[in-house]
């Protein structure tokens, strides 16, 4: 869907609800297994020369655990606004500069939905996988045991070459 935002003149809400073909056919995440659903609003506010986008989204997922790799369904909403223009000159860090009429609304959507998942997804009374021969370690325990280790090449410092 594309949504021509340079035509609002004050303000404009607009409703969101597409088929999840398309999410699922640009899903190149190896963390989102599926969409489900998608839906919200979309409510464009015009000042001056730049175009306020603010997307509150509401989907369904299928989503990965970050422990076991495990499908499980997912809620994920969120509620971000963008800046918009269609002249350079009125853009800088925040503001993005669009040459087209239109925004394609699920790429945009899709991009966001990527960048605000957490990053750690874990299903409700999931733990890490117990075994033998292995165990699992969390980024900080990994690095205090490495750190604890010493470095391999000291090893190599008491041969006598």
């Amino acid at each position: 869907m594309r949504l021509q935002i340079f035509n609002v003149k004050d303000e404009r809400v607009f409703d969101y609800n597409e088929d999840v073909k398309v999410f699922n056919d640009l899903n190149k995440s190896k963390v989102i297994k599926e969409f489900k659903k998608v839906h919200g609003k979309i409510i464009v506010k015009k000042v001056d020369k730049i175009f306020f986008v603010t997307f509150d989204i509401k989907s369904k997922l299928e989503v990965f655990s970050s422990l076991t790799y495990e499908p499980f369904a997912y809620n994920h909403n969120f509620k971000e606004e963008l800046q918009f223009a269609n002249d350079e000159k009125y853009c800088d860090d925040e503001t993005i500069f669009v040459d087209d009429d239109a925004l394609n609304l699920e790429e945009l959507i899709y991009s966001l939905i990527i960048t605000t998942l957490p990053i750690k997804l874990v299903k409700k009374g999931e733990h890490a996988p117990k075994g033998e021969n292995f165990r699992v370690l969390s980024e900080d325990e990994y690095y205090e045991e490495e750190s604890s280790q010493g470095n391999a090449f000291d090893k190599l410092k008491d041969l006598d070459l």
